[in-house]
């Protein structure tokens, strides 16, 4: 087809038209008559468009990232837990942010994790409530955990600081009892009131069951002078961090993989195990991705500015992968049931150190 056009082209042009008519008879545009004689340089080996970003991660970072990602799921984590775990382990250099690390999830095509349930409520004259350091406040419930025999079931009691979401204390028992839930308080408070560092503890947060609302819970309750705050009826939202809780832990990667417990003994074992991982291992989302024992033993400046300095390295390392120099986010001043959320706030920031508070139960 080009052979012939540039034929027609020559003979136009042996005819005495000028180059630019003979093309606009052949329908050729001039660019392209010149392009065809004079064509660009080859370029030898080129890189493709999708390589050519200055931000692009070497090989080498993505295989580590696949790796902590593979091995993560294994243990039943998911791109964010791996991303903070590898962010705060002291031997593990930074490599990417958590966003990349999503991405490079979804390359890897690994089955998902359980998906969490949600719970809907009504709106009623609603409980407000606002916690700004660890003790302060506490949320607590009664769950229920499967037996290995067809329905068999325990109630399972916890107590959590609303603050750092740190349990402070649980209990398995055959059934339910104001006065079990009355005596574990009881140990939590004198636990927290060993701890002079600590804030007093103020008030008592649940929803309306029976153990909730027990003559005896109202006794305990006004001999350490705390005050009672309940839910609305059939509304979870008003206790949706102690809600929260209980799926985390009664879906936790350690309860999903081992056998139903035949018994109670068992069962607080692995109850146990699990909260004492979900802790002091769990990275989560409430709390800017700290661990519940990092907020609630004081230790998150110290985590943050090793975050910050981490990060700081890598950003001077490669400045062309970030938009924007890194800020690492602390938690929130306040944590609040059914009040605004604070605005949120990073260790770059001026003032924003945070009194530390002591462990308010021995572990």
């Amino acid at each position: 087809m080009i052979a012939h056009e540039e034929g027609i082209v020559a003979d136009l042009r042996a005819a005495g038209l000028s180059k630019a008519r003979a093309l606009a008879v052949v329908g050729v545009s001039v660019s392209t008559w010149y392009y065809r004689h004079h064509p660009r340089p080859k370029v030898a080996d080129p890189t493709p468009r999708h390589l050519r970003s200055k931000a692009k991660i070497d090989e080498g970072v993505i295989e580590q990232i696949n790796d902590l990602l593979i091995r993560g799921r294994a243990e039943g984590i998911g791109p964010t837990q791996v991303y903070y775990r590898h962010f705060d382990d002291p031997d593990q250099e930074y490599l990417a942010s958590e966003r990349t690390f999503y991405r490079l999830a979804r390359r890897l095509d690994l089955p998902p994790l359980s998906p969490a349930r949600t719970v809907k409520g009504q709106r009623r004259a609603r409980p407000e409530i606002a916690a700004s350091k660890p003790g302060e406040v506490i949320v607590w419930d009664v769950t229920w955990v499967k037996g290995f025999y067809a329905g068999q079931k325990w109630p399972m009691y916890s107590f959590m600081d609303l603050y750092s979401r740190y349990i402070v204390g649980f209990t398995i028992q055959p059934h339910e009892s104001g006065t079990i839930a009355a005596d574990l308080f009881d140990q939590v408070v004198k636990a927290n009131n060993l701890n002079l560092n600590t804030a007093d503890i103020t008030i008592l947060h649940s929803d309306n069951g029976g153990p909730m609302t027990s003559e005896r819970m109202k006794h305990t309750l006004g001999v350490h002078g705390i005050s009672q705050s309940l839910t609305r009826p059939s509304v979870s939202n008003d206790n949706d961090h102690m809600e929260s809780c209980h799926r985390v832990v009664k879906y936790h990667r350690f309860a999903r993989d081992k056998r139903l417990p035949e018994n109670i003994d068992e069962a607080t074992d692995v109850f146990a195990q699990v909260i004492e991982v979900y802790n002091t291992c769990d990275y989560h989302s409430g709390i800017a991705y700290y661990t519940p024992d990092m907020v609630y033993n004081g230790a998150v400046n110290d985590v943050a500015q090793a975050r910050r300095a981490k990060k700081e390295a890598h950003y001077r390392q490669h400045p062309n992968r970030y938009t924007r120099p890194p800020s690492i986010e602390l938690p929130p001043n306040k944590v609040t049931i059914n009040l605004a959320k604070p605005p949120r706030r990073y260790a770059n920031e001026p003032g924003h150190e945070t009194k530390k508070h002591s462990q308010l139960i021995d572990r």
